[in-house]
């Protein structure tokens, strides 16, 4: 009783502690941005090659390694490989952004405006665009870093030349209304090999099985179905590319 009295008489503290935890609570909710698993399925052919006989293949370095799963493993994970696929998924080389109140998303396809770039400065790299609508229809393009002022107004198809590149910029069927914008940023062929290097994982779906799980877990589902889907159909246009110059080579 003696501490059921204590806890009544400072009851407002529990209130107060109640009151405080509920809303970090409900702002850290707010904020988290939810992450999505993104996977897919490739069967790896194990003991042949199809390139015939195997003493002759070695000869030409091609033989025992690609018949291991292991090694077919470590190459469909293989930097080239996954910057080829990045070189084949040209969209992914912008980046469109939304900033709300608590969240900022990578929207990808879902964009009101598609940038359509001819050049692009290293230096653009560094730094993020705000494309906002104007009441006369223009387009104001600028950033808000003090060190690199930048602005410049534009309209829907026009050539928009800068010091750090030259692109159009077109509507999608999502228009931004006067006062709305969106941001958007470039990305360079190394970051993105990177970080989808970084985000890929292989691995068996069971024991001795031929079977291949990719995955790729992130904010954007649909970025990383596709990046998937590409990986794998590059993996399997390199192994025909490689048959056909083992087939070249033997009859040579």
């Amino acid at each position: 009783m003696e501490w059921v009295l204590r806890i009544i008489y400072h009851w407002y503290l529990f209130a107060i502690a109640l009151v405080i935890a509920f809303s970090l609570a409900f702002l850290k909710n707010k904020r988290v941005i939810e992450r999505y698993l993104t996977t897919g399925t490739m069967i790896i052919k194990e003991g042949s090659t199809g390139y015939g006989s195997a003493s002759i293949m070695q000869g030409f370095g091609v033989g025992a390694g690609y018949t291991n799963v292991n090694n077919q493993l470590i190459l469909l994970g293989s930097y080239d490989l996954i910057a080829r696929t990045v070189d084949s998924l040209p969209f992914m080389n912008v980046e469109y952004i939304t900033k709300g109140r608590f969240k900022t998303r990578n929207i990808y396809r879902n964009t009101p405006i598609s940038v359509e770039y001819t050049q692009v400065d290293p230096a653009a790299y560094q730094h993020l665009f705000r494309c906002t609508v104007q009441e006369d229809g223009s387009l104001l393009i600028n950033t808000f870093e003090e060190d690199y002022p930048f602005s410049y107004v534009t309209r829907y198809g026009e050539e928009l030349k800068t010091s750090l590149f030259t692109a159009r910029i077109w509507p999608t069927n999502m228009l931004l209304n006067p006062g709305q914008h969106i941001y958007f940023r470039f990305r360079d062929r190394s970051s993105l090999t990177e970080e989808f290097s970084a985000r890929l994982q292989l691995n068996f779906v069971t024991d001795r099985s031929t079977v291949l799980g990719i995955q790729l877990v992130g904010e954007t589902p649909e970025r990383d179905r596709e990046f998937i889907d590409k990986l794998c159909d590059i993996y399997l246009l390199q192994n025909v590319e490689r048959k056909n110059m083992v087939a070249e080579k033997s009859i040579a």
